[in-house]
């Protein structure tokens, strides 16, 4: 039995996010990126977690919250396309989202399910080297350890 399914699920989202269709050539990481970045990625970030006795349990277990934050970014050397790396940012939080909510609920089995709600935060960056946007979002999963 496990204390927390935290690190399983970052290692499974990690596994699956660059096989999600639509993400080809969408650069991953496991944690912010420090060196080569790609001008589209996807970096997960902080998790964060809870439990609380599970309601009916024979075995003491427990049900588990956990908060996983993604970051994406899009860059374009063209200052002028602030908005179609906006646009861009969000379509791909949409396929990790849609991935989450239908595709695989589960996240490989490490998961119960996702939970409808997302957070989210957008910020916009222009500059003389191009444009920036970056979206962090965070999805909440739930799980019985």
């Amino acid at each position: 039995m496990t204390w927390s399914q935290g690190a399983a699920l970052k290692a499974a989202l990690f596994a699956a996010v660059p096989n999600i269709a639509g993400l080809s050539g969408v650069q991953v990481t496991y944690g912010q990126p420090i060196r080569y970045m790609a001008n589209e990625w996807i970096a997960l970030l902080d998790s964060e977690g809870s439990s609380e006795p599970a309601t009916i349990s024979p075995n003491r277990s427990r049900e588990e919250t956990i908060e996983q934050t993604f970051l994406v970014a899009v860059f374009s050397g063209d200052a002028q396309q602030q908005q179609t790396c906006t646009e861009r940012a969000f379509a791909l939080v949409e396929y990790v989202v849609d991935y989450c909510r239908t595709t695989d609920p589960t996240v490989g089995g490490t998961v119960r399910g996702m939970l409808p709600d997302v957070q989210w935060a957008l910020e916009e960056t222009q500059g003389e080297k191009g444009c920036l946007a970056e979206l962090a979002f965070t999805l909440t999963f739930n799980a019985r350890i």
